[in-house]
């Protein structure tokens, strides 16, 4: 078999080629930023430079309203820019933003307002030139230079002039589109996680065909995906899953809207003040606006009284929208307001609204001032005059008055005939009995005490002599026994010359010398049973005492504190002792004064009754007892005080019983006194040992119980 080798050549070309390969691999791989550059263009231009490592990608380009932002996506390139943020300060123009995130860059230009502006691409260089002078356009569309021109089609005439997005006041993210006609029709559909909304028969350009993601500006919106799909137009919208999507059309302008559902609006806004309401949907070209609010009024149900200076037509097409939004919409588009009568919604010009609460003002202002007496059975005349006083309620007019006469707890009030009648209302309605709530406490304390205690005495003495009975040998349990026995031996040698007769300790005070071992049962609750054993031999005397005693014991202490109190009142009880003791009155005199402590038996509790007819009570509960006498440094004794207190706030249904808490302790004492070696001694050890076992248990639990006194219900005793 013949092997080939390859000729130098086919070598030579295929490593040019993969040499090649990796070079340009690894110079996109490598494609960053470099750096950013601003550069002034005349009296009113400025240039933003975008400068990267190897020739500049295509950007992805759109802008936000609010805030005033334009966002130049570049995919595919990483950040090596020193720092992320670039101060401007020129003009519009206050800052330039960088950040890198899943696998792109995004360049920000933050704006006071949205200017004019081109891009174009010059080698490794993306220029944003911004007309840096405060000229407001209808709209931020790009100016097109000859080089953007080959890559940027202009837009048809027959086609969607616009597609901006922009957050709201309220963070909503709204897509705000520029129609070529007001006639298209747009349908709005859910699909999954994305909703499809198709602008039929309108064509998409080409510079508006792509996909933002626009999760930097914090709404429920996630991207926007525009494409032509044949011959409409679709945008595919990701949001968040509990975002609401609500879209309505202005003439040739459709906006659609993603919200979150707990979202607030301004105050005086229609959307909200009537709970809101049935969803509506409309679409209509070149009507009457005053057609459209009796629509409202018919699907609402409300009666509106609509202004004959309402006039002038509008487009309009909103889908799955609650109709008080719709109203709002229409009012603002036509810059109507409304007020309250009563049931009654009168819509009119705002001017109009305006002008007649001027005239309000002013005929309230010019009316005559009337006094009168309102009084005032369970509520506090004062709080409630503090009411009507306070700032911001409109409870009194410009020159109305009140005052207040504590002793009958009367209001005094001097205003208009209108507020009067108000006034009087506002107090009928406050002026109310308080619901009392009625809070059982038990505080249980639960004993369980067992203590064993055995102990054993024994003794051995014994006299034995030597030197025919001239010597003496003496074994007793203590020298004071063996003294006793060798006392009477030497008063025996001096009368008879023997250590005999002699003595062993006895009596009450004798025996104890005896012992050899004394460790007796000494429990602290009784006196021990035991049984006593005495040897007595003609030289030696044996003594053997046994005892033991067992104790059980239990017990339980019921406390049931009850007190009632007022709705939102603080209420509390005690029982308890003062217990004396004496204390140093200091100074250089050395006296005594008489000081107390307490151990006391607590509730303090504050009720709250909920609209569901539950209670919110927030909780204080003691338990004190009297503890060890505390020896001082002059010789008395101060009393400690064993304290078990529960805070806490809880939220209990009406009648029924809950355990706030509980502690349970437990003491186990294990405790041997004995001969060393010898109590060791199997069996036989009990004899030089002392036992003693105790194991205590406590347990405190509390328990509550409120009960909602209902009005004509005494107290349970």
């Amino acid at each position: 078999m013949h092997v080939h080798k390859p000729s130098f050549r086919w070598q030579s070309l295929l490593s040019f080629g993969f040499l090649w390969a990796f070079l340009v691999a690894a110079a996109h791989a490598e494609l960053a930023l470099e750096r950013v550059e601003t550069s002034r263009r005349g009296a009113t231009q400025l240039d933003i430079s975008l400068i990267l490592s190897g020739p500049a990608p295509e950007p992805r380009v759109f802008t936000t309203r609010m805030p005033s932002r334009i966002a130049l996506d570049l995919p595919q390139v990483t950040n090596r820019a020193r720092q992320r943020s670039f101060p401007v300060g020129i003009g519009l123009t206050q800052a330039v933003q960088v950040a890198e995130a899943r696998g792109r860059t995004r360049v920000v230009i933050e704006l006071t307002e949205l200017p004019q502006y081109q891009t174009r691409i010059d080698g490794n260089r993306i220029i944003v030139t911004l007309d840096n002078q405060r000229v407001p356009p209808p709209m931020p569309t790009p100016a097109y230079t000859r080089q953007s021109e080959a890559r940027m089609p202009s837009v048809r005439s027959d086609g969607i002039k616009s597609l901006d997005f922009r957050r709201g006041e309220q963070g909503e993210g709204e897509i705000v589109i520029t129609l070529p006609d007001p006639k298209v029709t747009m349908d709005m559909t859910q699909r999954g996680e994305d909703t499809l909304v198709t602008l039929n028969k309108a064509v998409l350009p080409e510079m508006l065909r792509q996909r933002l993601d626009v999760r930097d500006f914090a709404t429920p919106v996630y991207s926007i995906e525009a494409r032509q799909n044949g011959p409409d137009a679709v945008l595919t919208i990701r949001a968040a899953p509990n975002a609401e999507a609500m879209a309505y059309q202005t003439d040739g302008t459709l906006t659609i809207a993603f919200r979150t559902p707990a979202r607030r609006e301004e105050p005086g806004s229609a959307i909200g003040r009537f709970g809101g309401g049935a969803p509506v949907s409309l679409n209509f070209q070149n009507v009457e606006t005053r057609t459209l609010l009796q629509i409202l009024a018919d699907v609402s149900g409300r009666n509106i009284v609509l202004s004959d200076s309402i006039s002038g037509t509008m487009a309009l097409r909103l889908q799955n929208v609650p109709w008080d939004q719709a109203l709002e919409i229409i009012m603002q588009s036509r810059g109507l307001a409304l007020r309250e009568v009563g049931d009654t919604l009168m819509i009119a010009p705002s001017t109009e609204i305006a002008a007649f609460r001027d005239q309000q003002r002013k005929a309230e202002q010019a009316a005559p001032m009337r006094s009168e007496f309102i009084q005032v059975n369970y509520a506090k005349a004062k709080d409630l005059a503090a009411l009507l006083k306070s700032e911001g309620r409109n409870l009194l007019s410009a020159q109305g008055q009140v005052s207040v006469d504590e002793r009958t707890n009367t209001l005094l009030v001097m205003d208009t005939a209108n507020r009067l009648g108000e006034i009087r209302d506002l107090v009928t309605k406050l002026d109310i009995p308080v619901t009392q709530v009625l809070i059982e406490a038990r505080i249980v304390v639960a004993s369980d005490d067992f203590s064993r205690d055995l102990g054993a005495r024994f003794g051995f003495t014994g006299i034995d002599s030597f030197e025919k009975q001239r010597g003496l040998n003496v074994l007793s349990g203590t020298l004071a026994g063996t003294d006793t026995s060798v006392a009477g031996s030497l008063d025996s040698r001096i009368d008879n010359g023997t250590v005999f007769p002699t003595e062993i300790p006895t009596g009450e005070g004798g025996f104890p010398q005896r012992l050899n071992i004394n460790l007796p049962a000494t429990p602290a609750g009784g006196t021990p049973a035991s049984i006593a054993l005495a040897i007595l031999g003609q030289d030696f005397l044996v003594d053997l005492e046994l005892s033991a005693l067992q104790a059980e014991g239990k017990g339980e202490i019921l406390s049931n504190p009850r007190v009632l109190t007022a709705n939102q009142k603080t209420a509390s009880i005690r029982q308890g002792v003062e217990i004396p003791y004496q204390q140093s009155a200091g100074g250089s005199s050395g006296g005594t004064s008489i000081a107390f402590k307490e151990a006391v038996l607590s509730l303090e509790v504050t009720p709250q009754i909920t609209p569901d007819n539950r209670v919110i009570m927030d909780l204080k509960v003691t338990r004190d007892n009297v503890g060890q006498l505390v020896p001082t440094g002059t010789g008395g004794f101060v009393p400690s005080i064993d304290k078990r207190e529960l805070n806490t706030q809880v939220l209990v249904s009406n009648g029924e019983t809950i355990v706030l808490g509980g502690v349970y302790e437990q003491e186990t004492n294990d405790t041997v006194n004995k001969v060393p070696l010898l109590g060791d001694i199997p069996l036989l050890g009990a004899l030089f040992r002392q036992t003693s076992k105790a194991n205590t248990k406590r347990e405190l639990l509390i328990f509550i119980t409120p009960k909602i006194v209902q009005e004509g219900l005494a107290m349970a005793p």
